[in-house]
């Protein structure tokens, strides 16, 4: 502020100097303040006047003194929290005060003088409520420490904290009205802590195949983690700390037993009275029909024998061991204690109820310590039970046509005389008899064949009716699995893996029969031999049956050959069936040796006879037989001839001694040719006459050749020769 120096009025000089301001009477000429500093220098006083004081202007003009208005401090600037706290105290430095207003958040007043007027304000203070901080308030510490150094309040003055023993105190006071709040906290006392103490997993001996929860690892204490050994899971329980100044708690060990369950090992399967192994089939698979069974004291029972194993507790860990058969059904069978982890089980399938069907076999090892076991193990192997019945059926093919196993033609025979049809078996005394179909079927119906019987025979007609067939063939089918198991000339068979597979869901066989309706023509002799010096074949139909076809080549001769075939199976000669493999032919030419002795007449080239001749004939080429020729007791003919003697179809009977080189007699006819005497060829005697139906090759031979013992005694004397026996030359 500037500083007007007065000439008149040197004690003005110092008014100045303490802020006074001269006026002049009727307006203001200057403000005089101190100079800047507040102190030093001299008043201006440079008006002419005294009492004069420049203007803004510069002009001197006379002054008046007057004071400023200024707000005392404090209250001015200072804080309350009451409107009487503020108007008790000097508001104002100078001037005069004003009434104190409250204005929400400040008290307000003015100091005025005539010079000027000062404005004043204080802080209104808030009523604050005291309120404790939590925590400590609320909390438990050991030491008074522990809560001096927290905030004490979260409002209002805290007092000091006072310590009681049990509890720690103090308060947090309000201020401007407001209310105080009293806090504590709990002073915990010295406590040590408790040792750990091991929990259920132990103290109930515990046995576990898993780690044991944490739950039951300690009952006091902190468990650490579970270490798995062994046999064993072992872990701790550590000691609780101590409270304020109070020693920690002890740590124990802990320990449970580690269990694991036990694993099936093998199985092994015997008799029902455990004499006898049984090795298993192929497929890993058995039934109850095999012999090893049927032949045992028990055929519908089975010992299984189940071994077990646990590879850390050892088997005598193992307490018992069960069975059962899981198919389409379950049969389960006692548990069995094991010995050593062995546990033999007789299980008679029959007396158990046990349906037909294959079956798993599973097994159940249970450990010494009840609910823990291996679970039920497939073992691998399978087990079939049912009754061991088959059922048959099929029907007679007829195979005249050539076709012979292993194909059948598709055509039934209702004309071959089937009329019964028994399966039988002489090993077993088994035997199931068929139902014959007019059109050459069968089916067995209930009578089944009991599965692995041995030498089941085809028997035709109980042996009493023959069959008007030969070369019959016999062909198995497994229509279980649809295949064709054999076929053969044999009608015996065994009712076994290789015809019928038991393991099929179906166990059932189809028998067919094939044979020749159109049987092949046979000759035979009557009481007179067969010779050959090579090689005679027995084709005497199959279908001959004593006692209304005696079933052999020669009846009371011998038949002799290096080699004999028999492809009928019946004897070659009846009732002794004498035959040699050896060749007892002669092979004298006997047109050169009987013309050369000049006996009999001669015919020179090829003769047709007819009835004209008798006595010895000897023919210098063929003869052809085309009638028939029958001789009375006493009478005699004797045919020879250098070349051939062919006997023609139409002839049926003829009666005499025919010598040749070769001797044929073909063609077919509704009648027997029976010839009554001899046959002799020097190289082939070819005899393929046949019946005209076929069917009666069956029972009769087409060719019958019969010795006439009284030619024996009309051979001309100087014949030394007696030819007494039919000879088939090859």
């Amino acid at each position: 502020m500037v500083v007007f120096k007065l000439k008149f009025l040197k004690y003005l000089s110092i008014m100045c100097w303490l802020g006074v301001v001269l006026i002049s009477p009727v307006k203001v000429l200057a403000v005089v303040n101190p100079p800047p500093g507040g102190g030093g220098g001299t008043p201006i006083d440079d008006c002419p006047k005294a009492g004069q004081i420049r203007d803004s202007s510069g002009h001197c003009v006379d002054a008046v003194i007057v004071v400023a208005g200024k707000c005392n401090s404090p209250p001015d600037g200072s804080s309350y929290c009451y409107i009487s706290s503020v108007t008790s105290r000097t508001l104002c430095d100078r001037g005069s005060a004003s009434g104190v207003s409250d204005i929400g958040s400040r008290f307000k007043w003015t100091c005025s003088t005539t010079a000027s007027t000062d404005t004043c304000y204080a802080t209104d203070l808030p009523t604050i409520n005291g309120s404790c901080n939590s925590p400590p308030d609320g909390s438990s510490y050991c030491y008074i420490s522990s809560v001096t150094s927290r905030t004490l309040c979260d409002s209002g003055s805290p007092s000091g904290v006072s310590d009681s023993g049990s509890s720690f105190t103090w308060s947090c006071g309000g201020s401007c009205g407001g209310v105080t709040d009293y806090c504590s906290a709990t002073d915990l006392p010295n406590i040590d802590g408790a040792s750990g103490n091991c929990g259920d997993a132990q103290d109930n001996g515990g046995i576990y195949t898993s780690p044991p929860s944490s739950s039951l690892l300690c009952d006091t204490g902190t468990p650490s983690s579970v270490t798995t050994n062994i046999s064993s899971y072992t872990w701790s329980c550590a000691g609780l700390d101590g409270q304020c100044s109070g020693s920690d708690g002890s740590t124990v060990n802990c320990s449970a037993i580690r269990d694991t369950a036990p694993t099936y090992s093998s199985l092994a399967l015997r008799t029902y009275d455990g004499s006898t192994l049984v090795t298993a089939e192929s497929g890993s698979r058995n039934q109850i029909c095999q012999s090893v069974f049927k032949n045992s004291s028990n055929p519908t029972g089975v010992r299984f024998v189940v071994t077990g194993a646990d590879t850390l507790q050892g088997v005598g860990d193992i307490s018992t061991i069960q069975v059962r058969l899981r198919g389409s059904s379950i049969y389960t069978f006692a548990a069995v204690t094991a010995v050593n982890g062995v546990a033999t089980i007789p299980v008679d399938l029959n007396a158990s109820g046990v349906a037909t069907g294959t079956y798993n076999i599973e097994a159940l090892i249970n450990d010494v310590h009840g609910g823990l076991n291996s679970g039920w193990v497939d073992t691998g192997r399978d087990f079939k039970y049912w009754n061991c019945l088959v059922p048959v059926a099929g029907g007679f093919y007829d195979g005249s046509a050539g076709v012979v196993c292993p194909n059948f033609t598709t055509t039934l025979s209702s004309e071959a005389n089937f009329r019964s049809l028994t399966f039988s078996s002489a090993s077993t005394g088994l035997s199931s008899s068929m139902t014959v179909s007019g059109d050459g079927s069968y089916t067995g119906g209930s009578n089944r064949l009991t599965w692995g019987t041995s030498d089941y025979q085809a028997v035709f007609n109980e042996f009493t009716t023959p069959l008007l067939a030969s070369d019959l063939s016999l062909r198995l089918i497994d229509l279980g699995i649809g295949t064709t198991r054999t076929c053969s000339l044999t009608l015996n068979f065994n009712l076994n893996n290789n015809v019928i597979d038991p393991y099929s869901n179906n166990p059932s066989l189809r028998a067919d029969f094939s044979a020749v309706i159109d049987q092949d023509s046979w000759f035979q002799t009557g009481s007179g031999g067969i010779m050959s010096k090579s090689v005679i074949t027995d084709y005497v139909s199959v279908a001959c049956k004593a006692p209304t076809c005696t079933p052999a080549m020669s009846i009371s001769g011998l038949v002799s050959a290096p080699t004999l075939n028999n492809n009928s199976g019946v004897s070659y000669s009846s009732p002794n069936n004498w035959h040699i493999n050896s060749d007892l032919v002669s092979r004298l030419n006997y047109y050169e040796k009987y013309k050369g002795l000049g006996i009999g007449e001669t015919v020179n080239g090829d003769l047709n006879y007819s009835n004209d001749k008798a006595g010895v004939v000897l023919v210098g080429g063929n003869i052809d037989i085309t009638q028939d020729n029958t001789l009375n007791k006493g009478d005699f003919l004797m045919l020879v001839a250098s070349g051939n003697i062919t006997i023609d179809s139409a002839v049926n009977n003829f009666d005499g001694v025919l010598v040749a080189k070769n001797i044929n007699i073909a063609g077919d006819s509704a009648d027997q040719l029976v010839i009554n005497g001899s046959l002799y060829a020097t190289d082939q005697v070819n005899i393929t006459r046949t019946y005209t139906d076929k069917r009666d090759n069956n029972l009769s031979p087409a060719v019958k050749v019969n010795l006439r013992p009284d030619f024996i005694f009309q051979l001309p004397v100087e014949i030394n020769k007696k030819i007494t026996n039919w000879k088939w030359g090859n």
